[in-house]
């Protein structure tokens, strides 16, 4: 989610060799501001992830998942399961993800500079299971980035399931592929 503001800054920085934009479930600059819950609950894993890395040592992810504990990756094929399971209980996985979250605040201030994308090609992928009043409002204002946008709210996806189960990948994909079309063509994306 949070790839979105990386890749909104990548297209500041470079805006000649980027020709659309595909966010996936994105985080929004506002959201902790606006939505006090993301925040606490940004908080509140802060303070448990310290202790993640020395858990991961000791094994207790692998553990986790060696004995039919989940996370949002079930569906996968045997091979990629493992390996995203060998990832999360890394040590390095939850150190990485926490830097991340501590770095939080000046990547969201950042992105409150990144400004408009103008008519570049652009979808937002949003997750579609139950999602917040909030999440679907923060998801219409990225897709306002751009005037060559579409939001793609896709039905029963969660925000994990959008890269991994088969099928709401596939909707992931497709929009890729028309953002691409839309920037071979010229094309806009609404008028499909």
């Amino acid at each position: 989610s949070v790839g979105g503001i990386y890749v909104r800054k990548y297209a500041a920085d470079y805006p000649n060799e980027v020709v659309g934009i595909v966010l996936v479930d994105s985080s929004h600059p506002d959201q902790f501001v606006r939505v006090p819950e993301e925040q606490a609950e940004n908080d509140a894993y802060l303070r448990m992830s310290a202790i993640f890395p020395m858990l991961a040592r000791l094994g207790i992810f692998r553990l986790y998942f060696a004995t039919g504990g989940e996370i949002d990756f079930g569906d996968l094929p045997p091979k990629q399961h493992d390996e995203v399971a060998a990832l999360w209980s890394s040590p390095e996985y939850f150190i990485s993800q926490r830097a991340e979250a501590v770095a939080g605040p000046a990547i969201f201030g950042e992105a409150h500079t990144l400004g408009g994308l103008g008519t570049l090609p652009m979808a937002v992928v949003s997750q579609g299971k139950e999602p917040a009043a909030y999440w679907v409002e923060l998801q219409d204002e990225l897709a306002g980035l751009s005037s060559n946008s579409i939001h793609i709210t896709v039905v029963g996806s969660t925000h994990g399931s959008l890269a991994i189960d088969p099928k709401h990948a596939g909707e992931t994909s497709g929009a890729i592929l028309r953002v691409v079309e839309a920037a071979r063509t010229g094309q806009l994306l609404a008028s499909r």
